[in-house]
């Protein structure tokens, strides 16, 4: 019986590490040509598919993440307001 186990652990830690499961991220990085001009602001851009997480760099160590629906097109902070201008929700976040 000691030996089924084994054989089970294996088949199971095969299927954990297989490429197929490797090659089929939840998300996807994506470098996005229009948010050059924020290269010192903006560290990660994370697209999720309609909504793009922002991780913001503040200065002083202080960092915030957006997030910008394709939808709706609103860059949205943590605070729930949402603005249609990038340089505001920048301003917003990291004032």
């Amino acid at each position: 019986m000691r030996h089924v186990w084994i054989i089970l652990g294996c088949l199971t830690w095969l299927l954990m590490a297989s490429p197929a499961k490797a090659a089929t991220p939840h998300s996807e990085f994506v470098g996005y040509p229009g948010l050059a001009k924020y290269a010192g602001q903006i560290d990660v851009y994370d697209d999720k598919g309609l909504v793009v997480e922002l991780v913001v760099n503040c200065g002083r160590g202080r960092f915030g993440i957006l997030t910008y629906s394709k939808s709706e097109q609103l860059y949205c902070g943590p605070d729930q307001r949402c603005l249609s201008s990038l340089d505001q929700a920048i301003g917003r976040l990291c004032r």
